[in-house]
């Protein structure tokens, strides 16, 4: 009985930090679609960039990067953000992406 608990606490602890890395990962997407969606509502409603910018650095997490393009009557704002993994693959990394497309209340029919 020793040895099979031997071989099998290793096992399930990397289960469980590979757990830990997907419930990271699904938590940081979702900040950056909370993220996406607030920043292309903040242009189709016709804020500023600088406006939509801070509405999205406020939901999005430290790491992540907003880009924005209006085009065809449309606004799509995009972030990107990566996830490191737990344990010793800290310095490995996730990439986690959104983007959110608003019709631009601002551009002309």
């Amino acid at each position: 009985m020793t040895a099979e608990s031997a071989i099998a606490l290793p096992a399930i602890a990397l289960v469980m930090l590979a757990l830990t890395a997907v419930v990271g990962a699904v938590a940081l997407q979702i900040r950056c679609v909370d993220a996406a969606q607030a920043g292309a509502r903040a242009l189709a409603r016709g804020e500023a960039p600088a406006e939509a910018l801070a509405a999205v650095h406020e939901l999005a997490p430290r790491s992540a990067v907003a880009e924005h393009t209006t085009r065809d009557g449309r606004v799509r704002f995009s972030v990107t953000a990566d996830v490191p993994l737990p344990g010793p693959w800290h310095r490995l990394r996730i990439p986690v992406k959104h983007t959110a497309v608003a019709v631009d209340e601002a551009a002309p029919p």
